[in-house]
């Protein structure tokens, strides 16, 4: 619903950035192959906190009927009491959400 509010070249841009990326390390002045960037959103850009506040917006109501949201800056804490193999299977089940 909400993509058609959005202009599709902002998505597209927006793929842009976050796409067929790569990454190598550095040690010893040695670098590794280049290897692909499955997820994520690349630290210190200005995109990253306004694309990670659209991506963790649900998360509390989506889960909250399965399992405890705790949210506090870029940090999410999924919580459950287990105490039986019913209790396991919700909170598997919110993990799953």
């Amino acid at each position: 619903m909400w993509l058609k509010l959005v202009n599709k070249s902002v998505i597209l841009w927006i793929e842009s950035f976050l796409c067929h990326r790569k990454q190598r390390v550095k040690i010893n002045g040695f670098y590794s192959d280049w290897a692909d960037v499955l997820s994520g959103i690349p630290q210190g850009t200005i995109l990253g906190p306004i694309l990670f506040i659209i991506y963790i917006n649900d998360l509390p109501d989506v889960c909250k009927r399965f399992i405890n949201v705790y949210l506090f800056a870029d940090d999410a804490k999924l919580d459950k009491h287990v105490m039986t193999d019913d209790d396991h299977q919700v909170l598997q089940k919110g993990l799953n959400t």
